[in-house]
């Protein structure tokens, strides 16, 4: 019911559910993950943290903790921690190089930096992944949350983006 609540963008009900879910199982490496993009979309991106380390952990071998590397990318990204950021990110991407998100995040954390060339490379793998978001306007438009914390912090997405060569329409 979490994942569905989120989904919906009904953030405070998917965290409640969330943590139902983890009370009840506390191993369920799902819960965690779904509990941490919730706290995430609602602009709770710290309180994410701890969410998605315990979906790595409780199953190292899950062919989806690509998603837990991701989250915790995202916050990091997302709360101005770019080389944290980064470091993270490639650790999702090397467990699964075909999610568009994990290289768009990425080539926005190295377009924040300055390093062109990385982001432009990251840019490029991105749009490799077949993604339906071309533009800064389409990435913009297809957020999850408009919650306005994770909106504001959106902001460095699109401003990353920018530089890393995404055209704004």
């Amino acid at each position: 019911m979490g994942f569905v609540r989120r989904l919906q963008g009904r953030f405070d009900e998917a965290v409640n559910e969330g943590e139902a879910a983890i009370r009840l199982n506390p191993n369920l490496n799902s819960a965690h993950y779904n509990l941490g993009y919730a706290k995430l979309y609602s602009g709770r991106g710290e309180e994410a943290l701890p969410h998605f380390a315990d979906a790595i952990r409780l199953a190292p071998r899950d062919p989806f903790l690509f998603l837990g590397y991701f989250g915790i990318g995202c916050v990091h990204f997302l709360l101005g921690d770019d080389d944290r950021a980064i470091e993270v990110l490639r650790k999702a991407i090397a467990l699964n190089p075909t999610y568009p998100g994990v290289h768009l995040v990425l080539s926005a954390a190295y377009g924040m930096q300055g390093r062109a060339d990385e982001a432009s490379a990251a840019l490029a793998a991105y749009f490799r992944t077949g993604p339906t978001a071309r533009t800064i306007a389409l990435v913009r438009a297809q957020s999850p949350s408009t919650r306005p914390t994770f909106v504001a912090q959106r902001q460095r997405i699109y401003e990353g983006l920018r530089r890393a060569g995404m055209l704004e329409q």
